[in-house]
């Protein structure tokens, strides 16, 4: 647990940057911020969980941890990793079309990756099912977020 000088138990809070455009305010990162303090809450439960079973169990909390302790550790340990996994696919997702745009290299790695999509659907595919992936991409609103989602 994250301590304050004053010694109380404290959750650390979400920062946001003092750089310009990298604010908590972005409309972008306000998914993948609300994905982890959801994660962190969730972790905190559990934790909470596993702190409660350890007084209570006979003999408090001396000693090593039983299955079910380290089953409660296992479970928060799952449940941050996949928080963390959801919240870097929603910032890819929410953050990558507006880099696309704003920065040449960003564009240019765009258009190696979409290259090599289309030989990958070209050469591993039938004719057919190249020819439905390059029409759902033209017809797509957002050519861009077809292609990176």
């Amino acid at each position: 647990m994250i301590k304050k000088s004053g010694g109380s138990q404290s959750t650390p809070e979400l920062r946001s940057s003092k750089k310009k455009g990298l604010t908590a305010k972005n409309k972008e990162t306000e998914k993948p911020k609300l994905i982890l303090k959801h994660t962190h809450d969730s972790s905190q439960a559990i934790l909470k969980a596993f702190d409660t079973v350890r007084k209570i169990r006979p003999g408090g909390a001396s000693g090593g941890t039983t299955d079910e302790e380290q089953d409660l550790l296992r479970a928060m340990l799952v449940m941050a990793t996949s928080g963390l996994d959801s919240m870097v696919k929603q910032i890819f997702r929410d953050c990558l079309p507006s880099l696309i745009n704003a920065d040449e290299k960003v564009r240019g790695e765009i258009e190696k990756y979409t290259q090599r999509k289309i030989k990958d659907y070209l050469d591993n595919t039938s004719k057919k099912e190249s020819i439905r992936f390059l029409s759902s991409v033209l017809v797509s609103e957002s050519q861009k977020n077809q292609i990176v989602s």
